[in-house]
């Protein structure tokens, strides 16, 4: 989902952003390295062992004002998701701001059984394994340690 606000006259019938390389790839893009950019002190990211970031669509039909400098990039990481909505925003003469919808997946060793055990069942050591799983899969075991 696409969120604009732009004023009137950031609205124009030709293609200005793609003209001055402020094109929906290029964009997405930013968003993407905003992103990115806040992963080292993010506390989403403390402890991962990798993380992808993956912008949505933009509307190819959007025709954006000419901005002179680099868009300004706005996200907050600060809570717990993996879904955010990075503001890009131009202050010129013709003011135009639009969110990016953006990704965040996060990787991290997790402990998983080996077998399927019953209830009741003594876990050992040979029964869990570490396996790097997407956090959304993941469990607050991430040391066999910590399990058996």
């Amino acid at each position: 989902m696409l969120m604009l606000s732009m004023s009137a006259a950031a609205w124009l019938p030709t293609p200005a952003c793609a003209q001055e390389g402020w094109g929906a790839d290029t964009l997405r893009q930013l968003a993407v390295d905003a992103v990115e950019q806040q992963l080292p002190t993010a506390e989403i990211a403390r402890g991962a062992n990798r993380t992808e970031v993956e912008a949505g669509a933009i509307d190819t039909r959007l025709r954006l004002a000419a901005c002179a400098d680099k868009p300004r990039a706005e996200v907050d990481l600060s809570r717990g998701s993996g879904r955010y909505n990075v503001r890009l925003s131009c202050a010129g003469s013709a003011p135009w701001s639009i969110y990016v919808p953006v990704e965040l997946r996060v990787f991290r060793d997790t402990v998983v059984l080996n077998r399927g055990m019953d209830r009741g069942e003594v876990i050992g050591p040979n029964d869990v394994r570490l396996e790097e799983r997407s956090e959304e899969h993941t469990s607050e075991l991430q040391s066999p340690c910590n399990l058996v």
